[in-house]
């Protein structure tokens, strides 16, 4: 075993970074990274692939929810998933090394985007990161 993936696995990890406004209690994440320099509230998953949320944290002055929401049609977004940081905890880091938040695309129209609500209380900001993997199935 060499410790290289085969070459037909195709994958990349994304480690994006965000904030909630500081201006209104909610909002969809803008986020950023090393190769995704122009903000995207929005991720539209190529036809045959998963994005995997592997893990995240989120540090701030005060208590606020994320939401994982996934479209079929890439914009009539649900919740699937929820995470929340408390008003006692100033960062929360958590990794979903058993159980990952999973979305998968058999369209190519299908999209993730997370959303954030009761931020930015008296114009408190709450930032965030995520490790995302995206993967050939």
């Amino acid at each position: 075993m060499t410790g290289e993936r085969p070459a037909d696995e195709a994958k990349e990890l994304l480690l994006l970074n965000g904030a909630t406004s500081g201006t209104g209690p909610t909002g969809t994440f803008n986020l950023t990274g090393d190769i995704i320099v122009t903000g995207q509230t929005k991720f539209v998953i190529p036809k045959g692939m998963t994005l995997k949320g592997w893990a995240r944290t989120l540090a701030s002055l005060g208590a606020f929810i994320i939401n994982w929401q996934y479209a079929n049609d890439g914009s009539t977004f649900r919740t699937l998933y929820t995470d929340v940081l408390t008003a006692s905890q100033a960062e929360f880091e958590s990794e979903y090394a058993s159980r990952p938040r999973v979305f998968r695309s058999s369209a190519g129209t299908e999209a993730v985007q997370i959303t954030y609500s009761g931020a930015a209380v008296g114009g408190t900001v709450g930032n965030v990161a995520f490790n995302l993997e995206l993967t050939q199935d």
